[in-house]
């Protein structure tokens, strides 16, 4: 979104929970009312976590596609065989098909400098916008 959306819908909040808060940010429900947020989830991991988890993140230029490093090694793994067959079959269009390890390429995103900034303002800024609203399941 850009700055205009923020003017034209009446805010300047650019942050995740000013963004939350905008019941208009979903649109219109089909019977006219606004959809509203009614639980945010926040997963708890440490920032070294989600750190490697991003910096082992490629993505698939010709397509788009996103793989973890564990979607990758999933694929690299051999295809069982079907009973009765000496080989997997390679024409079974719903096959999982090899990645080009050297194709991927890392999202410009997961740069480590990029996702320590991300984790500091999540921390400093998002988090205490909406601390109030978090409600912790045990």
């Amino acid at each position: 979104m850009d700055l205009s959306y923020y003017e034209r819908e009446g805010t300047s909040d650019q942050s995740w929970a000013g963004i939350i808060r905008h019941t208009r940010l979903l649109g219109e429900s089909e019977n006219g009312k606004a959809v509203e947020f009614t639980q945010i989830v926040e997963l708890l991991m440490e920032d070294e976590d989600v750190r490697l988890r991003a910096l082992n993140m490629r993505v698939d230029p010709t397509d788009g596609n996103v793989y973890s490093r564990w979607e990758r090694e999933e694929r690299k793994k051999p295809k069982p065989k079907k009973e009765g067959e000496d080989e997997p079959n390679e024409d079974d269009e719903n096959a999982v098909k090899p990645l080009d390890e050297l194709a991927l390429v890392q999202r410009v995103n997961d740069a480590d400098e990029r996702i320590r900034a991300e984790l500091t303002h999540y921390k400093t800024v998002e988090r205490p916008a909406v601390e109030e609203l978090l409600i912790n399941f045990f």
